[in-house]
C-alpha cells in the first residue's frame, strides 16, 4: 500500500469550468415555485382522513394499527419499531480495559515509509510509538 501526499491546490475546482446554467435549461431549475416539497406532501397525506367501517380514521392511525397488527402476528421488526419509538432504542454498552492513545501526528512531514511504520506501530526515525 502506497500513501500519496495530497496537494490541496489540485483538489480545488477550476474556476474556468464553473459556469451558470444557460437560460432555458430545464435540468438545473430545481423545484418550481409554489410546489410542495416531499415532506410537506407526506405530512398532508398522513393527516388525511380515510373512510373505514368504524368511521373515518387518519392515515397515521391506520398505519399505526397496521404495524401493531403485524407485531401481534409475530413480525419482530414491527415489534422492534414499536419499542424503539415508544421506549427509545436500546444502547449497547461496551466495556473497555486499558487506555487508548489518540495522539495526532502531522503526516505531511513524514515519508510514506514513516507513515506505514507509524500506522503499524513500528518504532523508527521521527516516530515515537508505544
Amino acid at each position: 500500500m502506497i500513501l500519496m501526499s495530497i496537494n490541496r491546490e489540485n483538489m480545488m475546482a477550476n474556476e474556468q469550468n464553473l459556469k451558470h446554467f444557460k437560460k432555458g435549461n430545464k435540468i438545473g431549475k430545481g423545484r418550481p415555485k409554489g410546489s410542495k416539497n416531499l415532506s410537506t406532501t407526506l405530512a398532508d397525506m398522513l393527516m388525511q382522513e380515510l373512510p373505514t367501517k368504524s368511521g373515518p380514521k387518519l392515515t397515521t392511525e391506520l398505519i399505526v394499527m397496521g404495524i401493531i397488527k403485524k407485531a401481534i402476528l409475530g413480525d419482530v421488526s414491527a415489534f422492534r419499531e414499536i419499542m424503539d419509538r415508544t421506549e427509545g432504542k436500546t444502547v449497547q454498552s461496551i466495556k473497555s480495559e486499558g487506555s487508548l492513545d489518540v495522539t495526532q501526528r502531522d503526516l505531511s512531514t513524514m515519508t510514506d515509509d514513516q507513515i506505514m511504520r507509524y500506522l503499524h506501530g513500528v518504532k523508527g526515525e521521527n516516530n515515537e510509538s508505544g
